[in-house]
């Protein structure tokens, strides 16, 4: 560059400067705004890779769990726990479970009891750090549950995903039966500005119509012709003129008005074309671009901003965006008036092929024998070769009980596109099968016409209150709740909380804080599995006159479920379920438990191996079981601190009023010693002093003994020091142990009375992740005489890629069962930086 060329340079750089800074009212840059927003507010993301589609009652349903962030799909820094709804099709919940998550994924599993009936059910997965976004977007995936034991004899309708989308060409249609939609680009239809228009044409079902019409005007002049392909969806260019109506008209000759143009504003028009991105900002506003501000982001990264000139006289602005090496995903580009005001928006999908990385199952053959051994490997390699670390879950079962011909969730399509269009669409692998044009074009219309914009602009930008993360992100497991009135029970109190935390393997567990000024009170977060008894006991700040604590209440407060509304019928894809029979049981058919498609596409069979006998009703007589034999069982399962009482007293072995736990105790050797008011109880002649109390879990004085209402009491353990069991640092006078009303969650035949200062109750830990059985047949055994019926041949989760040998758990080994057809390895996962994998094989296992 020469001198005179550096100064023209100079010169045209400071002209852009200063144009830059002229006629922009609004002082906040929107770049640094998202920025600053995006740091204080990551998102999160889950997902769940399941061993099999389709389950009978009393079989397991696998799970390997993803937590991620939700912009760079690396390892959230904010939750760890992890909610796993399964739900039935009324939307009801029929079991959550909570799963603690390390290093992006964990575990787990659900038991399917044979009570569930027939039908589709929904898996869901969240966190509650969620719900601070305001539409949630969970992961949702539906799956089958069959119970030919529950109803064998009536056929009932279910709904499972279409194996292609339908086509109805050349077909009428009456009017109530057909829904079209219209999305133009970028928002509006702008008079006089040529814009595209998405189309959507779906019948009263909600399935995608595949058909052609034409666009016209008032006076039924032909504007341009429209095409819908799969799903119902198309694109049309039309250029609307003020003041005319426009109208679709299918084959059926009916009218269906388009939306009016707005007489000024402005359009957004974007293509994808490979390696870059063009961007044309057009509007009919005299001098309307200049001070205009483009934003474009990919899951909260930017990767675009740009001001237009505020002297900018021409009505139209093309940018080219480079497209290359970034990562695959929804890009949103947003375009900003002046003032600050998002006016425009549009997003388009963007898949970098040279950042695509590979997961392959090796050293499979096409067939192999009953009962042979399968050894495979798994790798991740980039398109330079070169080995990446990923975490994978490795499932292998029959062809039949997968959705594979329907393009269902993977864990690519599911980070990439789904969880940002919140469209839980039937068929998302179709978009990501092969590369055409004709699937990225109708992926484009798809995205223009679920628009959603991923950012509310008004808090970004500082124009609404302050956003704040009112529900924070769980480390684990929490306990909350308020300490209130006793008599009112609703005026908040201060007091010293005290939380004990019974069952653990190493001791009972103790905590102490102070409510605050509204009586609240929280503890945690704790990792421990299953449940466990827990105990808060409350001190209030205000005295009585013997200085003892006012009464109190203590109430524990439950955690919110997931705001996000799940609709019936749903997930929220309106292109979507065929409807399905479930026939009754077949009993000359070759496999247990199978489903067979082959014979009728539509309908799902029972199949049952000759060899399985099904048994006859047998009804079972028992004695019923006595409210002390119910609170013997529920003492049990309560995992106690001790193994048996000395002595277990009932309330209802004595009768009369006004009772007080000596009066229970007296009949079993206990006496007052000394006088009043120094009186004390001790249990026997060779024991000098008092014995310790504990009431539900929490050790209290003989004061408190002597003011508490038998009326509450469920049943009294009496224990000497050679039964105290963990109870022993405090046996040298024996113990007595006090259960009240509620403690064992048994059914009560009167309203559960709430004691003051004290709360007993149960929490739920994490869920436990079984181990998958493994059948190795390389030695003999008895039991493999049995035949094996396995659907699922092997589940292996947490399979460790790495470059290191210390680390790689990448081998898998399996045997094949005794039933003859074609089985499925289904790998999914994600790479160390956040690139998600899945990959297929199939085999098949022939007769020996």
């Amino acid at each position: 560059m020469n001198k005179i060329d550096l100064i023209l340079f100079l010169s045209s750089l400071l002209s852009l400067t200063i144009c830059n800074g002229q006629g922009n009212s609004f002082s906040t840059d929107p770049a640094s705004a998202f920025n600053s927003y995006v740091n204080l507010h990551p998102s999160e993301k889950t997902y769940i890779n399941t061993d099999k589609d389709m389950y009978n009652t009393n079989e397991t349903i696998w799970l390997e769990l993803y937590l991620l962030d939700g912009n760079s799909l690396l390892n959230s820094e904010k939750s760890q726990l992890l909610y796993i709804d399964l739900l039935n099709e009324n939307d009801s919940l029929i079991i959550e479970k909570k799963l603690y998550v390390e290093n992006r994924s964990s575990n787990g599993h659900i038991d399917l009891n044979s009570s569930l009936d027939s039908g589709v059910y929904t898996l869901r997965a969240y966190t509650r750090y969620m719900q601070n976004e305001n539409n949630p977007v969970p992961f949702e995936n539906q799956i089958i549950i069959l119970n030919h034991k529950l109803e064998p004899k009536r056929t009932s309708t279910i709904k499972t995903l279409p194996s292609k989308p339908f086509n109805h060409n050349n077909l009428t249609f009456p009017k109530s039966e057909l829904q079209l939609n219209f999305f133009p680009e970028g928002g509006s239809m702008v008079s006089g500005i040529e814009t595209s228009v998405a189309i959507k044409i779906t019948d009263k079902s909600g399935k995608g119509i595949a058909t052609e019409g034409k666009i016209v005007d008032e006076e039924n002049k032909i504007v341009c012709f429209f095409k819908s392909q799969e799903f119902g969806l198309g694109v049309f260019k039309i250029l609307p003129l003020a003041n005319k109506k426009y109208f679709a008209v299918l084959s059926d000759n009916l009218q269906y008005e388009l939306p009016k143009p707005l007489a000024k504003g402005y359009i957004l028009n974007i293509k994808n074309k490979d390696d870059v991105v063009l961007i044309d900002i057009t509007t009919n506003i005299p001098k309307g671009l200049g001070g205009l501000y483009l934003l474009g982001h990919l899951r909260g990264q930017l990767i675009y901003k740009q001001r237009i000139p505020s002297g900018y006289n021409s009505n139209s602005y093309k940018i080219r965006v480079l497209n290359r090496d970034g990562p695959s995903g929804l890009v949103q580009f947003t375009l900003f008036s002046v003032d600050g005001d998002p006016i425009c928006e549009r997003s388009l999908f963007v898949d970098q092929s040279s950042n695509e990385v590979t997961l392959s199952i090796d050293s499979i053959s096409e067939s192999y024998t009953q009962r042979q051994e399968v050894s495979t490997k798994l790798s991740v390699i980039d398109n330079e070769g070169k080995q990446v670390s990923a975490n994978v879950s490795l499932s292998v079962s029959s062809i039949d009980r997968l959705n594979i011909s329907t393009k269902n969730h993977t864990i690519k399509n599911w980070l990439l596109l789904n969880s940002d269009i919140d469209a839980a669409l039937a068929n998302p692998e179709y978009f990501f099968e092969d590369n055409s044009r004709n699937k990225r074009n109708l992926l484009d219309a798809l995205l223009i016409t679920k628009n959603r914009s991923l950012y509310n602009w008004k808090r970004v930008l500082g124009k609404e209150n302050t956003y704040e993360m009112n529900i924070r992100p769980e480390k684990g497991i929490i306990i909350t709740g308020r300490i209130v009135n006793f008599k009112n029970q609703q005026e908040p109190k201060r007091a010293n909380v005290k939380l004990n935390l019974l069952g653990l393997i190493d001791d009972v567990y103790e905590e102490k804080k102070v409510s605050d000024e509204n009586g609240r009170f929280t503890f945690g977060p704790y990792v421990f599995s299953d449940t466990l008894k827990a105990v808060i006991t409350a001190e209030s700040f205000e005295k009585r006159r013997n200085g003892k604590s006012k009464k109190i209440s203590v109430l524990i407060e439950d955690q919110p479920s997931i705001h996000k509304k799940i609709s019936k019928n749903s997930l929220k894809n309106s292109y979507i379920l065929q409807e399905q029979k479930i026939a009754s049981p077949k009993s000359t058919l070759t496999s247990p438990n199978r489903i067979n498609f082959k014979k009728n596409p539509n309908v799902i069979d029972f199949e049952r191996d000759s060899n399985v006998i099904e048994l006859d009703e047998a009804i079972v007589s028992d004695k019923k079981k006595t409210r002390n034999d119910s609170i013997n069982l529920a003492f049990k399962k309560l995992k106690p601190l001790y193994s048996s009482p000395t002595r277990r007293i009932f309330p209802d072995s004595l009768t009369g009023t006004h009772l007080r736990v000596i009066d229970f105790l007296m009949p079993f050797g206990a006496r007052f010693q000394g006088a009043f008011p120094n009186e004390k109880i001790v249990l026997g002649l060779r024991f000098g002093d008092s014995p310790s109390f504990v009431v539900d879990g929490v050790v209290v004085d003989s004061q408190f003994i002597d003011a508490l209402n038998t009326d509450d009491i469920e049943f009294i353990d009496v224990l000497l020091p050679g039964t105290a069991g963990a109870y022993s640092n405090i046996a040298k006078n024996g113990v007595v142990v006090i259960y009240s009303k509620g403690s064992l969650n048994l059914p009560q035949k009167r309203k559960q009375v709430i004691m003051p200062n004290i709360k007993g109750f149960e929490v739920t830990g994490f869920s436990s992740a079984k181990n998958f059985i493994v059948t190795d047949y390389s030695e003999s055994k008895p039991e493999h005489s049995e035949q094996d019926h396995r659907s699922t041949l092997h589940w292996q989760p947490n399979i460790q890629i790495n470059n290191s040998k210390q680390q790689n758990s990448s081998d898998v080994s399996f045997y094949t069962n005794d039933i003859p057809g074609k089985y499925v390895i289904k790998a999914e996962g994600i790479t160390t930086d956040g690139r998600p994998l899945t990959a297929m094989r199939i085999f098949e296992i022939n007769e020996k």
